[in-house]
């Protein structure tokens, strides 16, 4: 049984290190897009065409890893004014609930993104820009994204500590 949730473990800190991979992808082709979108506008007199819309999509791709890679490194925002006075036993009560409230609320939202999602391949839906193209594989994207942070959050809330990070995420 041990070794089998050490399994288990060793398999989410994968997942969650591909989600730290699909960041490190999103910053990298706002990098370039943005770069190249400067460098035509004002080397060229040309903006890049669709260089907004394809950054608004990868723009939302990125905050949701981040938000999953926030929960994993246990880096989320949190007020804790009235915990640090309370003794260790509530204290831990109460960062379970959050957790596991946290979990329903992105749950919720993973269950909404993908039914958006599959209703944007359906009907094969495309940005709103000069070069068109699908929207629906960020749409997906941003569904396990916030599925992947949900069950992240239910890990913790259940009593497993904060995933350990790679090397590269380590502050």
């Amino acid at each position: 049984m041990r070794q089998t949730t050490r399994q288990a473990l060793e398999l989410w800190v994968m997942v969650l290190d591909g989600v730290a991979w699909v960041a490190y992808g999103a910053i990298a082709l706002l990098m370039l897009i943005g770069a190249a979108d400067v460098l035509g506008t004002y080397g060229m007199g040309r903006a890049l065409p669709s260089a907004r819309e394809f950054s608004e999509v990868i723009l939302s791709v990125l905050v949701f890893s981040g938000i999953a890679l926030a929960f994993r490194a246990d880096r989320q925002i949190g007020v804790d004014l009235f915990t640090t006075h309370m003794p260790l036993g509530p204290r831990g009560i109460l960062r379970a609930v959050a957790h596991l409230l946290a979990a329903a609320v992105f749950a919720l939202l993973a269950w909404r993104a993908s039914v958006s999602a599959l209703a944007a391949f359906q009907i094969s839906e495309t940005a709103a820009a000069l070069i068109r193209f699908p929207v629906w594989p960020f749409k997906m994207a941003v569904a396990l994204l916030m599925a992947v942070t949900a069950l992240e959050c239910l890990r913790q809330g259940l009593g497993g500590p904060p995933a350990p990070q790679s090397e590269a995420e380590a502050p």
